[in-house]
């Protein structure tokens, strides 16, 4: 049986999102090099997980000087917001109060 589909994104998503948050539209090599320092993927990984990203709509692509060009679609304040909410839903009942305590 698969796995649901999560709602926000996965680690490795989240951090292909900061790298594009940070520097703007990224190739898939420059996505890769920019991860390099934190985990050792390949570039087919990289390609595999910003193909995934797409069809979830968290990233765009564009072509760009015979290469593809990849942005975020959705902004850091946005997802943070989303998962806030959906943490604050599941361990505390939907109560912010009772998270800040």
């Amino acid at each position: 049986m698969a796995r649901r589909a999560s709602k926000h994104p996965t680690d490795l998503e989240l951090e292909v999102l900061q790298v594009l948050w940070e520097s703007g539209p990224l190739s898939g090599h420059a996505i890769r090099d920019a991860l390099e320092p934190t985990r050792t993927l390949s570039y087919q990984a990289v390609m595999t997980v910003l193909g995934i990203m797409e069809e979830k709509g968290y990233v765009a692509r564009k072509k760009s000087a015979g290469r593809f060009e990849y942005r975020a679609r959705v902004s850091k304040p946005t997802t943070a917001k989303r998962m806030l909410r959906d943490l604050v839903n599941r361990l505390f009942d939907g109560s912010a109060a009772t998270a800040m305590i």
